[in-house]
């Protein structure tokens, strides 16, 4: 045990040697080249308060590279990251395309991150990106999305915009497939899990569209979505065979329509967002009027929100309601379901000490978690931030206390 230790400690030490040097020479050598670098270097350590044992020991090398061809300006995001406490290392290029700009609109082509609505952390209209489940704690929101291959166009109307989106192939939310597991195990007594039917193949007809209309305005701004997505979580399809139950998740198409809203009242900034799903399958346990344990239904999210400013801090509510039209009787999902966050955020130091404290609520999985945060910007290339996910009732996942270094360059 001793030698094996000792060997993880050398290894530790030779991967954060590694990505510290890169992190120094990579910027040189770039800049000779006439790309323009920067990025950081972050440390995460993450601690199971359950276990009493290290959740996570992560080094990550993040880079931004940028250089133009001509009339293409080029961005590359490639992350090296290493977890010290499984000894597993990754190296994923997390966003990389390519924008041309012309008279009236832009053009940018590759694997991109897109962001829609007026949701803090709540998902309503912000459907093009997956989210990533495995991605714990999420100390920022962009965590929680996964990079899509995109063709995306702006098409500019004065201070108006329409945004188009097309995916040519489908990426689903990336999950722990133990946790998908354990869950199909709580809810059929001795399934089979089946993942031969997950997968969407690579077509034209499989792929997805989004389109946009924002207006800014002096009093008010709004967005106008629409579109033809996949779910990007599956819904279990199952089929008996003797005493086993076969569990067979399969992604869904569905139609999207929605829109915010963002505007002020006095002191108040008040926003909302909605959002309509038509065609979206749900799970159901009334195997007499569905076989296959799936029935499909409409459904609707409204977001209400809130940011007031005080002094130096600020107070931020959301809350999102759900609703299953035409709702039956066995449908694993309720009826109702409600989602709020509350938010509690303070500024020291001449704004270089921010805390905060967040209370999340969601009916749906029944839990209260609290997520306080401390960030702390010793300079313009040193941060650091302290946090907590603590469930106060209910919860899936364990509960954590993070500390996490940047250095920027």
């Amino acid at each position: 045990m001793t030698g094996q230790m000792e060997r993880r400690r050398w290894q530790a030490a030779s991967v954060v040697a590694v990505i510290v040097t890169m992190a120094f020479l990579l910027p040189l050598a770039a800049a000779a080249q006439g790309v323009d670098i920067g990025g950081g270097v972050k440390g995460r350590y993450v601690h199971d308060l359950q276990s009493g044992e290290p959740y996570a020991l992560l080094s990550t090398l993040n880079l931004d590279l940028e250089t133009d061809i001509g009339p293409m300006d080029i961005y590359l995001n490639p992350q090296v990251s290493w977890d010290l406490e499984r000894g597993e290392a990754e190296i994923v290029l997390d966003e990389g395309y390519v924008d041309l700009y012309f008279a009236t609109f832009d053009l940018r082509a590759g694997k991109q991150k897109v962001t829609w609505g007026k949701a803090d952390g709540l998902v309503v209209t912000n459907l093009i990106n997956p989210l990533d489940f495995t991605q714990y704690p999420a100390v920022e929101f962009e965590d929680k999305f996964r990079a899509v291959e995109a063709l995306k166009v702006n098409y500019y109307l004065g201070n108006d915009v329409v945004e188009l989106a097309w995916m040519p192939k489908f990426e689903p939310a990336q999950m722990d497939t133990q946790l998908l597991e354990q869950q199909i195990a709580q809810q059929l007594p001795n399934p089979v899990l089946n993942l031969a039917e997950k997968e969407i193949g690579f077509s034209l007809a499989n792929s997805e569209l989004a389109v946009k209309y924002s207006s800014l305005g002096s009093r008010y701004d709004y967005e106008l979505v629409a579109g033809y997505l996949w779910d990007d979580q599956p819904t279990a399809h199952v089929r008996f065979a003797g005493d086993q139950q076969v569990v067979t998740p399969r992604h869904h198409r569905f139609l999207l329509a929605g829109g915010s809203l963002s505007t002020t009242v006095g002191p108040i900034v008040v926003r909302g967002e909605g959002a309509y799903l038509q065609g979206k399958v749900f799970g159901t346990s009334d195997f007499a009027r569905h076989p296959d344990g799936t029935v499909k239904k409409n459904q609707a999210h409204l977001l209400l929100a809130g940011d007031y400013p005080v002094g130096r801090s600020l107070l931020s509510l959301q809350v999102l309601e759900s609703v299953i039209l035409s709702h039956e009787a066995g449908m694993k999902d309720e009826r109702f379901a409600e989602t709020a966050t509350f938010l509690i955020s303070r500024r020291f130091l001449r704004d270089t000490l921010t805390t905060e404290l967040m209370f999340l609520y969601d009916s749906a999985q029944d839990y209260l978690t609290a997520q306080p945060r401390i960030t702390y910007d010793y300079s313009d290339n040193v941060n650091f931030k302290f946090g907590a996910d603590y469930a106060l009732t209910g919860g899936r996942q364990s509960d954590v206390v993070f500390a996490q270094m940047d250095y920027l360059f």
